[in-house]
């Protein structure tokens, strides 16, 4: 372990317990530099040693590097390092080309960074590329800066995404120290009176997203998600449009009696848009059905005259 103690022998204090992972054994003594103690110990994950740092309090426990494992570097390390300027010395009785052990040097200028990132995409990829999450939290990674040492970034991750079930939209942010507000993406995103809530009940088709402020964090828009919601029942046209054949298995046809442009839209049952077709100048459209799946689908026909909605079956 490392700890402090007065040297009177009062005041003992354990600062820290090694483990496997974090080095073990510790070798020779603890030099320091006015903010930080830097050692050295055996093993760690590669089972070759490791050089670390910590405050005198005990906090900021840091592993600076992990020998390799293939004992290119040394290994079995030996006495104490030595500070000089940004770099640190030691040496270890194994390892190296000729395996009589290694002197080294390590640059010690490890920095670190916090950021906050927000995103409406369903994941993120790390600065590095070496990771990519999926759910928000703090994460960290580390890269080479600009003098070629470590850079630790430690990041608050907001992922903002929208699910759908039934008719209810949720974001998956919150709650907690989260405002919410829901907006209208097909009315120039307007915000949505009351709709201030983790989730939103739409009472009309349309696209909707939400907008979240977290305290302390970032402030983002989701994506906006299709909504039909089941209860609909204004079918204006219901004697001017039709669909058939419903069921369909390889294809469908919408009529419509009115000589007016139209539009078509094809929807999953989770909101998703599967089909837009706007600007129809014929009476009639085929469409093919073979990329879609068997299922119900829930579709919005509309022109001048007013909209038409309901469901179609594809076998």
């Amino acid at each position: 372990n490392i700890f402090k103690v007065k040297p009177d022998g009062t005041g003992y204090v354990d600062l820290l317990d090694f483990h496997y992972s974090n080095g073990q054994h510790p070798n020779g003594s603890l030099i320091i530099d006015g903010n930080y103690l830097y050692g050295m110990a055996d093993h760690g994950p590669h089972d070759a040693g490791v050089i670390f740092k910590i405050k005198p309090d005990g906090s900021n426990y840091t592993v600076l590097h992990y020998f390799n494992s293939d004992g290119s570097e040394g290994y079995s390390i030996n006495g104490s390092l030595l500070l000089e300027g940004n770099y640190l010395y030691g040496m270890t009785t194994k390892g190296g080309a000729n395996d009589y052990g290694v002197i080294f040097s390590l640059k010690e200028c490890m920095t670190s960074s916090f950021q906050i990132i927000c995103t409406n995409d369903s994941s993120y990829t790390s600065p590095s590329g070496k990771y990519t999450w999926t759910s928000g939290g703090i994460y960290s990674d580390t890269m080479l800066n600009a003098s070629s040492c470590d850079s630790i970034i430690f990041i608050q991750l907001t992922i903002n995404t929208v699910s759908k079930n039934g008719d209810t939209l949720t974001t998956n942010v919150g709650p907690g120290n989260v405002t919410y507000q829901w907006i209208d993406c097909d009315n120039g995103d307007s915000v949505i009176s009351g709709a201030t809530g983790k989730s939103f009940v739409p009472t009309k088709l349309g696209h909707y997203a939400v907008i979240i402020w977290q305290e302390g964090g970032c402030t983002d828009t989701s994506n906006c998600i299709s909504s039909f919601p089941m209860g609909i029942q204004k079918n204006s046209l219901n004697n001017t449009v039709k669909i058939y054949p419903n069921p369909a298995s390889e294809y469908f046809v919408v009529s419509s009696a009115s000589k007016s442009l139209w539009s078509f839209r094809l929807y999953d049952l989770s909101g998703r848009e599967l089909l837009n077709a706007q600007n129809i100048n014929t009476e009639s459209k085929e469409f093919n059905t073979a990329r879609f799946a068997s299922g119900v689908y829930l579709y919005e026909f509309k022109n001048e005259h007013g909209a038409h909605y309901g469901k179609l079956i594809v076998q």
